[in-house]
């Protein structure tokens, strides 16, 4: 059986595409991804942030664990960035979730997203 899914939401993980320093990012495995969707006239919604979904929710690059609040955030804000910019283009991109369930208090271990992060 052969499935034709057609619509697909991917997330960008940003500790597998900022795994080892914050001035080097690797798009190889998500290029790879939104190419292959292209392919066969699928669509993307991409995921991007520091929350996203799968367990653990955060995707959080190791270099950037012992980073004050402030510098995560400003961080977390040029990742975004970087990812808007390199994707704004493609066609196959039809919508963005940016973080996953942001503000959902459940997971009070998680450190704190500000709403003002996203003004």
């Amino acid at each position: 059986m052969i499935c034709k899914i057609k619509k697909f939401r991917l997330p960008a993980y940003w500790d597998e595409i900022q795994a080892d320093n914050k001035n080097d990012f690797n798009y190889s495995d998500l290029d790879w991804q939104i190419n292959e969707a292209g392919k066969r006239n699928a669509t993307i919604i991409l995921a991007i942030g520091y929350r996203l979904p799968r367990w653990p929710e955060c995707h959080l690059p190791g270099w950037a664990a012992n980073l004050s609040q402030a510098d995560k955030q400003q961080d977390t804000l040029d990742y975004l960035k970087t990812t808007v910019e390199r994707y704004k283009n493609d066609p196959q991109i039809i919508a963005w979730q940016v973080e996953n369930e942001p503000f959902l208090d459940f997971f009070r271990r998680l450190p704190e997203i500000r709403s003002e992060l996203f003004r």
